[in-house]
């Protein structure tokens, strides 16, 4: 009996895995709030951002990022901190 679910399994992930490859994900997006910004600096921390940590039980989230536009163009050198 065992080997019998064994080869029973066995063929039906031969079977399975080029439909699971086909289902594969190419890109994640993973979003924000939308914001439009000119002029000014704009910061993003892990309540506006999914991507950044974020500890739910002590309330702590260590990462942001600043952007810094003029004009619908990025500030260089230091428009992104």
């Amino acid at each position: 009996m065992r080997k019998t679910a064994a080869v029973m399994f066995t063929a039906l992930m031969v079977l399975l895995a080029p439909a699971l490859a086909v289902c594969a994900v190419d890109k994640v997006e993973i979003r924000g709030p939308a914001t439009v910004v000119d002029g000014a600096a704009y910061n993003w921390g892990p309540q506006q951002f999914a991507g950044f940590y974020y500890d739910i039980d002590d309330n702590i989230g260590t990462e942001s990022i600043t952007l810094t536009t003029t004009n619908d163009t990025l500030d260089e050198p230091s428009g992104v901190v």
